[in-house]
């Protein structure tokens, strides 16, 4: 078994500042709370939550996540979802 080092799979991507942008910590957990905020949306228009809590969910999202927290809570769930 060769145990040589090799580069990493996504490594040649990371190449692109973009890319490197939105496969970031920051880039990934925005982009979930945009799709929580776009899923609540749509939940709320088929009246499977009420749509107040459209503003509530949208306002949280907003203000962004503790990354250290999230980091921590990560480690012990095993997942940052």
């Amino acid at each position: 078994m060769n145990m040589t080092a090799a580069p990493a799979l996504l490594d040649p991507l990371m190449s692109d500042p973009k890319v490197t942008a939105i496969m970031s910590d920051h880039g990934l957990v925005a982009r979930m709370l945009a799709f929580e905020t776009a899923l609540a949306r749509a939940e709320a228009k088929v009246r499977i939550i009420p749509s107040d809590a459209v503003s509530a969910i949208a306002e949280a999202a907003a203000k962004g996540i503790d990354m250290a927290k999230l980091a921590a809570a990560s480690a012990v769930a095993g997942n940052p979802a």
